[in-house]
Formats: C-alpha cells, sequence, structure tokens
C-alpha cells in the first residue's frame, strides 16, 4: 500500500469514528395559537424568550404574548414550559401581536421589548405598538408604554 493508500486510510478511520452530531427533540408543551418565538441575550447575561400568540377566530380581543426567562435553565423539563409561561405586562393587551423586538438601554435608556400589534389583518384594525421595560426583570409588570397612542391607523 503507497503512502497516499494509508493516508487516505487513517483519514476514512478517523471520520467514520466520529459520532455525528443530531438534534433531538427536548420535549413539548401546548401553548394555544402560539405565532412568533424569539429568544433575546439581556445586558444582564439573561436570556428571555417571548412567544405571542393570534387567534383569528377572535378578531376583537387581546392576544397575549408570553415570556420565560432563561429558559436554558428548564431544557430537561420542556413539558413543564407551559406552568413556567407569563403574560408579558402581566396581561394580554395587543391584537395580533407581531414578533417582539428587543430595544437596549443605549436607544431607550432602559432595556425592553416593542411589542407591534395589529393593523393588518381584517377584523384586528385596532393596532398599537408597545413599549414594556425589562430592565428590572419583571417584564412591565407595570404595563405597556402605548407610544402610538390616539395615532390614526
Amino acid at each position: 500500500m503507497n503512502m497516499l493508500g494509508l493516508i487516505l486510510l487513517a483519514s476514512l478511520s478517523c471520520c467514520l469514528a466520529i459520532e455525528q452530531w443530531m438534534p433531538r427533540e427536548l420535549g413539548r408543551f401546548h401553548l394555544p395559537h402560539a405565532g412568533f418565538v424569539e429568544v433575546f441575550d439581556t445586558e444582564d447575561g439573561r436570556k428571555d424568550m417571548y412567544i405571542t400568540t393570534f387567534n383569528p377566530a377572535l378578531p376583537f380581543f387581546h392576544d397575549p404574548v408570553y415570556f420565560i426567562r432563561n429558559p436554558g435553565d428548564f431544557l430537561d423539563s420542556v413539558d413543564t414550559w407551559a406552568d413556567k409561561v407569563e403574560p408579558l405586562g402581566g396581561k394580554s393587551s395587543a391584537f395580533w401581536p407581531n414578533f417582539p423586538v428587543q430595544m437596549p438601554s443605549s436607544v431607550l435608556g432602559f432595556e425592553g421589548v416593542v411589542q407591534t400589534s395589529g393593523f393588518l389583518v381584517p377584523g384586528k384594525s385596532e393596532g398599537k405598538i408597545e413599549l414594556y421595560d425589562t430592565s428590572n426583570g419583571e417584564q412591565g409588570v407595570n404595563g405597556p408604554i402605548d407610544i402610538a397612542a390616539g395615532q390614526d391607523h
């Protein structure tokens, strides 16, 4: 066997010995009418996951946006996430929410999340642009700041 053949054989042996990494399901949980999912790195090192929902069958009702603090801490129990989600701002206030956008403190003076909703879907003509203060880890518990209040749609 020549040297090139030996090198190829050794390379092939090494490749076959390496275990391939494949994704696997960690669990499931049910959240009715889930839409967008976003995970943000916070300025203090946490990770916050946001899940929007929208129910097309109920056009005149608010749709909740949920969050989970540090979802990576619960990867061994994804099946229990439904018990860990909390509504953003403490209650549902958005009509057909879009995906949330993280806003750093360098923009606002505090770390926050902007949640847009409504506008584009028939029956959901009432839109909002809501700002939630997330700097203290309470995810806007004092309620959102509606930064488009009184604007024409």
